[in-house]
């Protein structure tokens, strides 16, 4: 029914559009189209911190992406892009937007189509954009990913925001492995406000409804293992952030500000959790159904300082933490857990391309979790810079695993020191670096190279020590 009820709004706002488009403003067509290249390549190595006896693993990625977008009228503005991504190899490609896996096989996707109305009821800086769309936020703790919406979005100099309702219809990838649990029968609403109260000064609000009504198997049933629902939410999300850019008081190079960002969040609401066991095949038999009432916190904090030496090299601090269940199974969750709309990758200190959050080896949600971060941004040349970020991670409660985790190791359910993540990232832009590639026929050449290691503590056990890698490569083009 609330599928029925999204897609009746959906369509009853592209009515709206199409009838403003109707009385807009004539203007002649304007289209831009373009074409991106990229090919990744990735090694894991030690994955299981020498618990499993895992190999070595690598994985090649070519991708080729297709963008149009364009003004039908002086109001009215369209977009498409689509891609398709061939994998190679055993590890699966990383979608360099969000930071996430896009998975191991080859696929063709539809990821973005809408078309907005700007100057709503002649109001300048109200729009309304219907259709697949890439909802972000800058630091995208809270979201960056594409969603099935009608979005108001108001753009003014000092206050904007966004207002977006919206459920994934159906499958948009061919491989058919994107339209899941964490996609499927799940209605949310989103929010964000935005007010400058001072030049470079902002405070920002947040908040996400989440109904996921795709029902649950009861005990007994047989359910398939690759595709298990095991949380059904009805969820609140409400947060706060402050940021803002501090230029020259004489402590630094005038060129580069001092940044701060503080997130304060708190989730709440109600959760059915299902616990199985291992069946007949490839099916999993339901032991248990509860129902949990979920109350948790988390906490986003950085700082970037420029530094007065050659080339304003740019120093990196943060703290993030998310709440754990301090005790299991009593009927109440207090761990925090994100939207599921969140990328975690976002643009660090002078890095032209974007830095995971929280590591590029562990990779963790903002679950039962601290991470202290101290790192360094130095630009190089013309267009290139290195980032060295270093992590530090400890539970909040004890567990034996992590929400998410690119770590292949179970804990120990004793300790609580996870460990230590080192990443190194270089950037270079090679057309802009190197003046014989301004020759070439493409717009954009880019080249991206990350090294990470961790190194695990003792929350695990065996694996403590022991040291995980992960090495990528990514060449871009665009023309």
């Amino acid at each position: 029914m609330n599928r029925l009820l999204s897609l009746s709004f959906l369509i009853g706002c592209s009515a709206v559009a199409v009838g403003a488009f109707s009385s807009s403003a004539y203007a002649e067509p304007e289209f831009n189209f373009t074409t991106d290249l990229k090919a990744q390549f990735t090694v894991d190595e030690n994955d299981d911190l020498g618990t499993r006896a895992n190999d070595t693993r690598d994985a090649q990625a070519y991708e080729v992406k297709f963008r149009a977008e364009g003004k039908l009228t002086d109001h009215v503005s369209v977009f498409g892009e689509a891609r398709a991504v061939e994998n190679n190899g055993d590890g699966g490609s990383v979608d360099s937007d969000t930071g996430e896996s896009s998975g191991r096989e080859d696929f063709v996707e539809l990821r973005q189509y809408w078309i907005e109305y700007s100057d709503l009821f002649d109001a300048n800086p109200l729009a309304i954009r219907v259709g697949r769309q890439r909802i972000r936020d800058d630091y995208s703790v809270w979201w960056n990913r594409d969603l099935d919406a009608v979005t108001l979005r108001y753009d003014a100099t000092l206050f904007s925001g966004l207002l977006a309702v919206g459920e994934n219809l159906t499958e948009y990838r061919s491989s058919g492995d994107a339209f899941n649990r964490d996609d499927e029968d799940l209605f949310r609403v989103l929010g964000q406000t935005s007010w400058q109260y001072a030049r470079g000064h902002y405070i920002e609000g947040r908040f996400a409804y989440q109904d996921d009504h795709s029902g649950m198997e009861g005990v007994g049933a047989l359910v398939s293992s690759d595709d298990r629902d095991e949380q059904d939410g009805d969820l609140w999300w409400f947060g706060a952030r402050l940021k803002g850019d501090v230029y020259n008081n004489g402590l630094w190079d005038d060129t580069r500000p001092f940044k701060y960002r503080a997130d304060i969040m708190y989730v709440t609401g109600d959760e059915d959790v299902q616990t199985s066991t291992a069946g007949p095949g490839n099916l999993r038999t339901v032991s248990s159904v509860t129902n949990n009432d979920v109350s948790g916190w988390g906490m986003d904090l950085g700082a970037e300082f420029p530094l007065p030496v050659y080339q304003s090299p740019v120093l990196i601090l943060g703290y993030a933490y998310g709440s754990g269940d301090e005790t299991a199974g009593d009927g109440n969750d207090d761990s925090f857990r994100q939207t599921g709309l969140d990328g975690n990758s976002s643009r660090l200190g002078v890095s032209s391309g974007s830095l995971n959050n929280y590591g590029s080896v562990l990779r963790p949600d903002l679950s039962n979790i601290h991470i202290l971060t101290a790192g360094l941004g130095v630009p190089l040349f013309k267009a290139s810079d290195v980032s060295a970020i270093y992590r530090y991670y400890a539970l909040d409660e004890n567990a034996t695993s992590l929400v998410s985790s690119g770590i292949d190791a179970t804990l120990n359910g004793t300790d609580r020191d996870l460990g230590q993540g080192l990443d190194i990232v270089l950037n270079v832009d090679l057309r802009e670096e190197f003046g014989s590639f301004k020759k070439s026929p493409f717009k954009r050449i880019g080249f991206k190279t990350t090294l990470g290691m961790f190194n695990g503590g003792d929350a695990f056990g065996a694996g403590e020590g022991e040291t995980a890698y992960r090495a990528q490569m990514e060449f871009r083009f665009r023309f």
